[in-house]
C-alpha cells in the first residue's frame, strides 16, 4: 500500500483485512518503492507485490504519476495497481483512466466493493505471460509502448485513447471481433485514429477479409498524410504498394482536400513529401481537375504554383507545366463539349419546328365555304321571301352584331312606315359617364350585370314592331 503517512493507511489497512488481505506493507515515497520493485536498489530487500493499493497523493509525486512510472518499466506492466480517488467524481475518474491503474475506487467503499475488485485483479493470472510474449514480437513495437503506458482496465473504458490499448490487447490474443470493436471507438480520437486504423487492419487480415483490412491501410496512410506525420504515411503506402503498383497516393489525396479547403502551403507540403512515390503526370491530371472545378481556375493555380516553387524548387517547374497543359486539355474539351450542346439543341429546335408546321399543314382547312354552298336562311324568315325582306342572311365576313336586324311584313294595302332609324345597341359614352367612377376602377359583379341588363333591353326595344 502507498499512501502519504502511516495515519492516513490505518483505515484503508483495516478494510484489506476485512476483505481477506493478510500480509500488507506500507511505503509512502512513491519513487523509492518504485525503484525497489524494478530492482534497482540491490542494497534493500527485493518487493514483488501481489497487488498494489494506492491512494491519490503520495509523499512525493500524485498517485496518478507513480502509476505511470511503473508502466514504463518492462518488468512492472503486468502489475495489478487498484488506485483509490478521494471521491466517486466522475470526471476526475475520468481523467485518471490513462495513468495506467489497473482500475480505479472513489470514496467512500464499502468492504464487499473493495473485496470484489481485488478478485477481479488477481483473477487475471494470464497476464504476465501475454506481456512477455508480446515483447518478445519486435515488429509489434507499437503494441509494446501501448502496454507501457496502459494497464488493464477493469472499468468501463471511456477515452479513445483506452479503447486503443484495448484493442492492442486483443490483437495480442487474437480476439479479432473485439479488436475491431475497441478501434472503432477509438476512431474518435484525431490523435490515434492513424494508429486505430492500423489495428483495424490487422485485425481484419487476421479474420480474412483482405478487402477492408486494405480500406484501413488507405484510410491510415490518408490520415497520416492530413496530420503531416510523412513516416507513417510513406511506410503504410510503400506497403500497399508492394501489393498494387496502382494504389492511390494519399498524399495527392490530401492535397486534393487541402487546396478545396485553400490551404495551398500544406498542400504543397503534401505533395513535396510524395513526390517519390506519385508520378508528376499524375499528380498534374488530378489537381488541374480540381482548378478546373474551382470559380477561379487561374488564381487557384497561380497560388498552388507558387508554394510549390518554394517546396520543390526546380522540380516544381515539371509539375507546374504537367498541371498547366492538363487545364488546357480540360479547357478544350469544355469549349467542344459546349459547341456540341449547342449543335444538339439547335438540332432539336429546328425539328421541333418542322414537326409543328407539318401538323399545322395538315389540320389547317379552307378559310371559307365554297362559292356553290347553299346558304341558310336567318332565324324568323322563310325562303320565298323577298331577297329585300331577308336582312338577316348571314353574311360571309361580317359579325352578327354588325347585321341589322330583320323587318317584319306590313299587309297589303297599308301605307308605308318612314324606316327606322339605324342606331347601335349602345351609344357611345359621354365624356361626364366615362369619367364616372363606374369606369375608374375594377368593376364589380352587380355593375357587370347592370351593364349587361341595359344591353339586353335596349336590343329587345328595337326588335319590337311598331303599334298601329
Amino acid at each position: 500500500m502507498l499512501c502519504k503517512n502511516e495515519q492516513a493507511a490505518a483505515v484503508d489497512k483495516r478494510v484489506l483485512r476485512d476483505a481477506g488481505i493478510s500480509r500488507i506493507r506500507t511505503m509512502t515515497a512513491g519513487l523509492d518503492a518504485a525503484r525497489i520493485m524494478a530492482g534497482l536498489e540491490p542494497d534493500k530487500p527485493p518487493l514483488t507485490p501481489d497487488l498494489i493499493v494506492c491512494q491519490h497523493r503520495l509523499e512525493d509525486i500524485d498517485g496518478e504519476q507513480f502509476c505511470a512510472l511503473l508502466r514504463l518499466h518492462p518488468r512492472l506492466l503486468g502489475l495489478p495497481i487498484l488506485l483509490i480517488m478521494p471521491n466517486a467524481d466522475e470526471e476526475a475518474q475520468l481523467r485518471a483512466l490513462g495513468c495506467g491503474a489497473s482500475a480505479l475506487m472513489g470514496r467512500p467503499f464499502s468492504v464487499e466493493d473493495l473485496r470484489q475488485q481485488i478478485h477481479l485483479l488477481m483473477a487475471e493470472d494470464r497476464r504476465m505471460e501475454q506481456l512477455d510474449k508480446g515483447r518478445e514480437n519486435a515488429h509489434q513495437q507499437a503494441f509494446d509502448d501501448a502496454l507501457a503506458t496502459y494497464g488493464v482496465l477493469l472499468k468501463p473504458v471511456r477515452s479513445p485513447q483506452d479503447y486503443f490499448h484495448v484493442g492492442m490487447r486483443c490483437l495480442e490474443e487474437k480476439r479479432w471481433n473485439v479488436a475491431l470493436s475497441a478501434f472503432q471507438r477509438s476512431l474518435q480520437g484525431a490523435q490515434i485514429r492513424g494508429e486505430a486504423l492500423l489495428g483495424m487492419a490487422v485485425a481484419w487480415h487476421g479474420k480474412g477479409d483482405e478487402t477492408r483490412c486494405r480500406h484501413c491501410l488507405e484510410q491510415a496512410a490518408l490520415t497520416f498524410a492530413l496530420a503531416r506525420r510523412w513516416h507513417n504515411a510513406r511506410t503504410v503506402f510503400i506497403r500497399l504498394l508492394r501489393e498494387d503498383p496502382q494504389a492511390k497516393s494519399p498524399f495527392l489525396t490530401a492535397a486534393q482536400r487541402l487546396m478545396r479547403e485553400k490551404r495551398y502551403a500544406d498542400a504543397a507540403k503534401a505533395l513535396s513529401a510524395g513526390m517519390d512515390f506519385t508520378p508528376p503526370q499524375q499528380i498534374g491530371a488530378r489537381l488541374a481537375q480540381i482548378c478546373m472545378a474551382s470559380g477561379r481556375p487561374e488564381a487557384m493555380f497561380e497560388q498552388l504554383r507558387q508554394h510549390l516553387d518554394g517546396e520543390l524548387g526546380q522540380q516544381a517547374l515539371d509539375l507546374s507545366s504537367a498541371i498547366r497543359s492538363r487545364m488546357d486539355d480540360l479547357q478544350r474539351q469544355k469549349e467542344e463539349r459546349q459547341r456540341q450542346q449547342a449543335r444538339e439543341r439547335q438540332h432539336r429546335i429546328a425539328r421541333e419546328m418542322r414537326a409543328r408546321a407539318r401538323g399545322n399543314s395538315e389540320t389547317a382547312g379552307p378559310e371559307g365555304p365554297p362559292a356553290d354552298a347553299p346558304v341558310a336562311a336567318p332565324f324568323g324568315s322563310s325562303p320565298d321571301m323577298a331577297p329585300e325582306t331577308q336582312r338577316g342572311s348571314l353574311a360571309p365576313g361580317l359579325p352578327l352584331a354588325a347585321q341589322a336586324p330583320p323587318q317584319p311584313s306590313l299587309p297589303a294595302g297599308s301605307p308605308s312606315l318612314p324606316p327606322a332609324p339605324s342606331s347601335p345597341y349602345l351609344a357611345p359614352l359621354s365624356e361626364e359617364e366615362a369619367s364616372s367612377t363606374l369606369f375608374q376602377r375594377m368593376p364589380g359583379v352587380n355593375e357587370l350585370c347592370s351593364v349587361i341588363k341595359c344591353t339586353w333591353k335596349l336590343a329587345r326595344r328595337q326588335k319590337r314592331p311598331p303599334r298601329n
